[in-house]
């Protein structure tokens, strides 16, 4: 008898549960449409490229959202049946925002003093204020788990959004960058998660959202990278990662956009460096310097000819006897100090290429000991080369490097820029303009040599015909600690394996394979013994045959260059001392420095306060001053990075605020010594711009 009445209790209780359940599955019916129609809503106002994405969205894996049995939303998949969370949602996604909160270690980048052979305030100012903060740190406990507010957060994977509201119960973060791949799961999170408080409480709070959406990698990368610098690249020194679902894709994005949080904390550039680009660049168009026209393109004749892109990698020496062999056939391009190499081995390049601004290029240049070598060959670079480098050529022509103060105020002040090109992708190497630079002037035929970015051995880095290496063949003291020789990581090969290499190699790969991948009609062929290339094709140095090609009438392509494919800029020093507006620049200084006379009394503040005037920049950037965001861009990001990296890595806040208060006069000085440099832009030439300093800092 016991156990019929156990079974009816039993049945009893199932059945109030299934009408329990039944009476949850109804109420959750009739809300999520609601909830999905209150989100959109809100989307509308604060993120209307979202809300347009989902209006008519359209299920690629057809799912069923169902109640579990306390009445949490979750999800279901219709084709395998599994379910997106366990038991109890809300449980499982506190638990992991604790786990993250508790236990994740904060994503820096490192900050050390630099060597500066040249003398710059920049690196005079930031060096005094990396000795300040270490000492800081020396003196108080350090931060050890995420503390009540954060700069950057990346999440990857939305889920059904529940985390979201336990991350800002604990956490105010400045800026959040939410990656979701898989758009169906989002479309269900507008259903079941109360994104409208959410995106109010954002918006109210001055904090960040920027949700990257969709299974197209390189779409979500090149968005992020756009809006992380354009929103303050500083922000990604400090950041957290929380991974809220496992799944291939997920996994290998969030491998990606660490890569790219790399990419994006480089070649910043800084005050004097975009002064001596300033300068140089007017100096080189005064001196009549021609430069290459927008308006005349590569005759069809010359588009197909090969193009040897020589660099100076370990790869170039098995290279010397096919260059040798073929150099009457193909245009021959010396990338940097391949040029030294190609010198002693007897050979002179049609082309020689540079990037840097510095004296080191043209002291490079006097060390071959041969002027008439050099008479021989075409000079091509952007504009901000060191003008030392044009009188050691006969023949040069440059283009505007279109990330450059200068490409700047001329685009927005006068209607120049419509008659000249300007060059891209050619940072952060040599090579990188020797692969940029043909696929710009209409070249569609390349051949990468000795263009490694890596080596197989520490000890052979570079040809051993070039300057780095001894008559024995030995590597010369003063280059064994050079960055180039350090490798700091491995990149797949080009002929299979691996290949030692830096992560500025890999910054130079990486442009690379976006430059080619905006010419997708050129071949590009990867002969080098060196890392791979996305967009160039392995070609192994024995097949390469250019036996079906003419023997080249290279003067004629130089007249054509020289007489028609490039002309004198037409510009004054006095029109370009006018567009710099040295008063909008001095009003802006001093509003700056205004904002950094009350201390902020949070973290959080201390991070909007830096935002606010990346700000200032990003409006400068869309108006006729556009080049004065350029010039100080790298310094804010410098300094916020570092203000950042101290305010987070003392554990007490107020101790933290109270040790980037004691920085504050030494900011201020750096303030005014840009203030007081900056009227002297176009004067300062590197190698001569110390007696400009003394001058303008004794006024």
């Amino acid at each position: 008898m016991a156990e019929v009445e156990q079974i009816l209790t039993e049945a009893a209780e199932m059945e109030r549960r299934v009408a329990l359940v039944r009476e949850q599955e109804q109420a959750m019916r009739d809300v999520l449409p609601q909830r999905f129609e209150v989100n959109m809503a809100a989307f509308r106002r604060f993120v209307p490229s979202i809300a347009e994405r989902f209006e008519q969205y359209r299920i690629q894996r057809p799912f069923e959202m169902f109640c579990t049995d306390n009445g949490i939303p979750n999800l279901r998949w219709r084709d395998d049946d599994s379910t997106f969370y366990g038991e109890d949602p809300y449980q499982e996604c506190l638990q992991q925002v604790e786990l993250t909160l508790s236990s994740s270690t904060i994503i820096r980048f490192n900050l050390d003093v630099e060597g500066d052979w040249i003398g710059q305030q920049h690196i005079k100012y930031m060096n005094a204020l990396v000795r300040q903060m270490k000492a800081l740190q020396a003196e108080h406990p350090l931060m050890e788990q995420i503390p009540e507010s954060m700069p950057l957060g990346l999440m990857f994977g939305v889920g059904l959004g529940y985390q979201l509201a336990y991350l800002y119960e604990r956490c105010q973060i400045a800026n959040l960058y939410l990656f979701e791949p898989n758009e169906d799961l989002f479309y269900a999170s507008l259903h079941a998660f109360d994104w409208a408080p959410l995106l109010e409480y954002l918006h109210s709070q001055n904090m960040g959202l920027h949700i990257f959406l969709g299974q197209q990698e390189d779409e979500v990368l090149t968005a992020f990278r756009e809006v992380s610098e354009k929103r303050s690249p500083f922000l990604c020194s400090t950041a957290f990662g929380l991974v809220h679902y496992r799944s291939e894709v997920l996994q290998g994005l969030v491998g990606k956009v660490a890569r790219e949080m790399f990419f994006i904390s480089m070649g910043w550039g800084f005050f004097d460096d975009t002064l001596f680009s300033l300068s140089q660049s007017l100096n080189n168009m005064e001196a009549g310097v021609p430069f290459f026209r927008r308006d005349v393109a590569l005759p069809v004749e010359w588009r197909h000819v090969p193009v040897f892109i020589v660099a100076n990698g370990p790869s170039f020496d098995r290279s010397v006897e096919l260059i040798r062999q073929h150099q009457d056939k193909a245009i021959v391009i010396a990338c940097g100090t391949a040029v030294t190499a190609l010198h002693k081995a007897g050979i002179c390049p049609d082309i020689y290429l540079a990037v840097e601004r510095i004296t080191s290029v043209p002291a490079s240049l006097r060390s071959i000991g041969d002027p008439e070598y050099l008479q021989r060959i075409l000079c091509i670079g952007p504009d901000v080369l060191h003008p030392e480098c044009r009188d050691l050529f006969r023949d040069r022509i440059y283009g505007f490097k279109g990330d450059e103060p200068m490409f700047s105020l001329l685009f927005a002040n006068t209607e120049l820029m419509q008659q000249y090109r300007k060059f891209a992708f050619i940072n952060p190497l040599v090579g990188n303009i020797g692969v940029s630079l043909p696929l710009h002037l209409g070249f569609d035929n390349l051949y990468l040599l000795g263009l490694d970015n890596g080596y197989r051995s520490a000890e052979h880095h570079h040809s051993k015909y070039s300057f780095y290496y001894d008559d024995k063949g030995e590597t010369k003291n003063e280059f064994k600690q050079m960055a180039l020789a350090q490798g700091d990581c491995v990149l797949p090969a080009n002929f299979g394996g691996e290949v030692i290499s830096n992560r500025l190699f890999a910054a130079s790969v990486l442009m690379m394979e976006v430059a080619l991948s905006h010419f997708p009609h050129a071949q590009c062929h990867n002969c080098s013994d060196g890392a791979a290339i996305q967009g160039a094709m392995p070609l192994p140095l024995e097949a390469l045959d250019l036996a079906d090609f003419p023997v080249l009438d290279k003067s004629e392509l130089r007249r054509f260059l020289l007489e028609q494919m490039s002309a004198p800029v037409p510009i004054s020093r006095a029109e370009v001392a006018d567009y710099m507006d040295q008063t909008f620049f001095s009003m802006l200084l001093a509003r700056v420095k205004t904002d950094w006379e009350t201390m902020p009394t949070s973290r959080l503040d201390l991070i909007q306060l830096m935002q606010k005037q990346m700000e200032y920049l990003s409006q400068v950037a869309l108006s006729r001053q556009r080049h004065i965001s350029q010039v100080l861009y790298g310094t804010f990001n410098s300094l916020f990075t570092l203000i950042t990296h101290l305010a987070y890595s003392i554990s007490d806040e107020q101790q933290a605020l109270a040790a980037v208060d004691s920085l504050r006069p030494t900011m201020q000085l750096f303030f005014d010594t840009i203030s007081r440099l900056y009227p002297h832009g176009l004067q300062l030439i590197q190698g001569q711009h110390q007696a400009v300093y003394r001058q303008a800092l004794e006024e």
